[in-house]
């Protein structure tokens, strides 16, 4: 059983990891983006979905 609980942990961090590189993608993008008040708004909408708990 440990090892059950072992890996749901590593199988939550590479969750993690996946959704902070996601962010960091999307903050590259904004940063491009923020003399268009339109494209901050959907990165914004976009990346609360990414936290949406199920």
């Amino acid at each position: 059983m440990k090892n059950d609980q072992t890996n749901l942990v590593e199988s939550d961090l590479d969750e993690i990891e996946l959704v902070l590189a996601r962010v960091e993608s999307s903050l590259h993008q904004l940063a491009e983006d923020q003399n268009d008040p339109g494209e901050v708004v959907s990165w914004a909408i976009n990346l609360s979905s990414d936290f949406v708990v199920e």
